[in-house]
């Protein structure tokens, strides 16, 4: 049997994603490890020619009153020695931060605006003849919804960048807080960190 298989790679922009699992969690549905997302396609017409043309397109469940339901595709994110890694960026007012393997899984948790994103097509073939085209990530870029605040002070650079917390803490060799309580009068007995948002 012959399958269509997509010829270049495919350019979506302006568009939602959905069913987030950048960060690989096991699940009913996903295998542990495996990191993914899903993309709307609205336009009916178009979701019908992305999957003539070879792309996995998927629908959910009609509704109860026989609307035909939401058509989809599922993206795969690999990061894999031999693949060149997909490259997966966060845009705000202000810049745009680079997330690694490491990192990506923030994306889970992020309130998006839109994405723009480039899936290259894989085709998969096995021993027993079954074969296949998977969706790959090649680029993401991901724009956030900033609240009033975060526009507010987009200007002000962020103090460790790139960091989960701030590098300062009981025992340091100085330490900002502990030199602050001290000239109030207050003594901590415990060690203690402190993270961003303290």
């Amino acid at each position: 049997m012959t399958i269509a298989v997509p010829t270049k790679d495919l350019i979506l922009e302006n568009v939602q994603i959905t069913y987030r699992n950048f960060a690989g969690n096991e699940s009913d549905y996903n295998a542990k490890g495996d990191r993914n997302y899903a993309v709307w396609i609205d336009d009916p017409a178009q979701a019908e020619a992305l999957a003539e043309q070879g792309w996995k397109v998927k629908y959910r469940k009609p509704d109860e009153d026989g609307t035909p339901g939401r058509a989809y595709m599922p993206v795969s994110v690999k990061y894999h020695p031999r693949l060149r890694p997909p490259a997966i960026k966060i845009l705000k007012k202000g810049g745009q931060v680079s997330l690694d393997e490491e990192s990506v899984e923030l994306v889970d948790f992020m309130d998006i605006e839109k994405c723009d994103m480039i899936l290259r097509p894989f085709h998969w073939k096995l021993k027993n003849g079954n074969e296949g085209v998977k969706n790959m990530c090649s680029s993401l870029y991901v724009t956030i919804r900033q609240d009033a605040l975060e526009l507010k002070y987009a200007h002000i650079p962020e103090i460790g960048a790139g960091r989960g917390q701030l590098a300062l803490g009981a025992g340091s060799e100085f330490d900002p807080v502990d030199e602050a309580l001290e000239d109030m009068g207050e003594v901590w007995d415990e060690p203690r960190a402190i993270g961003r948002g303290f």
